[in-house]
């Protein structure tokens, strides 16, 4: 859906829903930027900036409500003036529903917010002006079976130690003993019994795992890894984009700094590259910084920008044992494991898919 048709479908479900709001014909215009709407009201003043997006992806709608706050914010300078900021997508579902409220809460609580699709559904929130609407459009019937939970943070875990005991030297940090059963699985992760042996039971009854009289073995492992990737597309992460307060730096990986903050593990592409596997030109330096973001972006003297500006992109992960305990050295730099790697890249656009391809078929075989 272009722009245009987004605001139009903004401007209908605000008139339907907000019918007491007065819409101002042609938003005012300043050197910097034109709301995409503007609403007069008895208490003051809502600019709305619209984006559209085609993929609803949580990761993009994160992206574009950001974009749209950076940009709103300069049309929202007066004491009695909001700024809101509506993403529409041609669907959205409560997780993704879930984690913008999650995310402007903790980020921007003082914008509004809106989340609109082709189907109906829309949730729209502005605090402090009582302008609430929650509504569900019609459903559609889906494919997916669960693999958010298949790819939870430990049983990501548990595959990995599965499938990376022969990965090359210093491309994997965790264990690489040959695992015997559910139990000794447990064991090698650090995790309870009755957890390995839940692993177990689902990825057997999906027809990934087998036991023989030796080893717990993935089989199947091209279509589980197939999988994997495609439940990336919908991965829950709260994404910053950031710059240094002290100048570009000669290397983006150069903002980190492990004696100020460590638990932390370079990404995606610049992953690749410190791998020595890159087959394209990074997009970004992505960093994961586990849940503390604030904590990072202060020990490394980074603040919040545009993406179009950013010399990194902090990534915050709710569970991250997945990540931080298979992470590995690379000179003075903690990167994730190639695998790791692999799956970062592989939803982002360009050559992501190619890149997380060549690390699967050539760098660790899985065919």
């Amino acid at each position: 859906m272009d722009e245009k048709k987004a605001i139009d479908l903004v401007v209908e479900v605000l008139a339907r829903k907000w019918s007491h709001l007065k819409r101002q014909a042609e938003p005012g215009v300043d050197s910097h930027y034109t709301p995409d709407l503007v609403y007069h009201h008895m208490d003051g003043t809502i600019v709305i900036d619209v984006k559209s997006i085609s993929a609803p992806r949580i990761n993009d709608i994160l992206g574009a409500f950001s974009r749209g706050a950076i940009q709103v914010k300069h049309a929202a300078g007066g004491a009695k003036v909001t700024p809101v900021v509506i993403v529409v997508a041609t669907r959205v579902g409560p997780k993704a529903i879930g984690v913008l409220e999650q995310f402007v809460a903790q980020y921007l609580p003082e914008f509004g917010w809106g989340l609109v699709d082709e189907s109906g559904t829309t949730r729209l929130h502005v605090p402090g002006l009582d302008l609430d609407v929650s509504e569900k459009g019609e459903s559609k019937k889906t494919t997916r079976h669960g693999n958010v939970r298949l790819f939870s943070d430990l049983n990501s875990w548990m595959l990995k130690i599965l499938l990376l005991r022969q990965a090359p030297d210093g491309m994997w940090g965790g264990p690489r003993e040959i695992v015997e059963h559910s139990t000794h699985l447990a064991r090698v992760a650090g995790v309870s019994v009755g957890k390995a042996h839940n692993f177990t039971r689902t990825f057997k009854e999906r027809g990934y795992v087998r036991t023989t009289r030796s080893a717990l073995q993935i089989v199947r492992p091209r279509a589980l890894m197939e999988l994997w990737l495609q439940n990336e597309n919908i991965r829950l992460d709260m994404r910053t984009s950031a710059r240094s307060i002290l100048g570009k730096p000669e290397n983006s990986t150069n903002v980190v700094d492990t004696s100020k903050y460590d638990n932390c593990a370079v990404a995606g592409f610049a992953a690749c590259r410190l791998h020595g596997v890159l087959h394209t030109v990074p997009p970004d330096t992505e960093i994961y910084v586990g849940t503390d973001v604030h904590a990072a972006m202060d020990a490394w003297d980074l603040e919040p920008t545009d993406p179009e500006q950013a010399h990194v992109v902090i990534i915050e992960r709710l569970h991250d044992e997945s990540i931080m305990r298979g992470r590995v050295r690379q000179g003075a730099l903690p990167v994730v494991d190639i695998l790791q790697a692999a799956l970062d890249v592989a939803p982002r656009p360009g050559r992501g898919h190619e890149q997380a391809d060549y690390i699967l078929t050539h760098v660790l075989g899985l065919k």
